[in-house]
């Protein structure tokens, strides 16, 4: 997880990356990413080999909720440098590039040669749904909602909308406003409220 910088693990990952868009002290900060999404690759083999003996049935689902903050300084990200966003103020980002940054690959195993349907893109609250669906199991008031809700809208958080068809909004449309404030409401209440959700 984030920082990454020179010397941040005690090993190199053998791998040397090249940049014409970077110095050698940004090459640095990826070479600590390479590293650490070795390790990360090690430990989530390590834990399928064990699964792979188990007989329960198991499911696991292995994904991040954003890419990797790389940060050079307050200025400048290893993205601003590659020029794959247009600055390091997240405000400025249009609906587009936030969306991008908020795309991360996913993988779903099983160990009983379950055959799941897995969604080419989803939300971190709409795969917490297709994660209860595979596995058989009721789902709180919560989840029966965001089930509800995925016929709508993909994901929702501040500044980052995503319809169902994928399409991003820096605010959520008029149509379906009506859906967002359902789900602030449900999120309150399992926060603040009396958890009647």
């Amino acid at each position: 997880h984030q920082p990454y910088y020179a010397g941040k693990f005690p090993e190199r990952s053998g791998l040397e990356p090249g940049s014409d868009k970077l110095g050698s002290g940004e090459l640095e900060t990826v070479e600590a990413l390479v590293y650490g999404i070795q390790a990360a690759d090690r430990a989530l083999g390590a834990l399928i080999e064990y699964f792979e003996t188990v007989e329960e049935p198991t499911i696991i689902v292995f994904w991040g909720d954003h890419l990797p903050g790389l940060y050079v300084d307050d200025n400048r990200t290893i993205y601003s440098m590659l020029e794959y966003v247009p600055t390091v103020n997240t405000l400025e980002w249009d609906a587009q590039i936030m969306k991008r940054m908020h795309t991360t690959p996913f993988l779903v195993w099983n160990n009983y040669d379950a055959q799941i349907e897995v969604p080419e893109s989803t939300g971190p609250s709409a795969l917490g749904v297709h994660i209860l669906n595979w596995a058989g199991v009721a789902k709180p008031l919560y989840f029966q909602w965001v089930e509800q809700s995925m016929d709508t809208m993909e994901l929702y958080r501040t500044r980052l909308y995503i319809d169902d068809e994928g399409v991003p909004y820096k605010q959520p449309p008029e149509e379906d406003k009506e859906v967002v404030e359902r789900y602030r409401n449900l999120v309150y209440d399992l926060v603040y409220g009396e958890g009647l959700t």
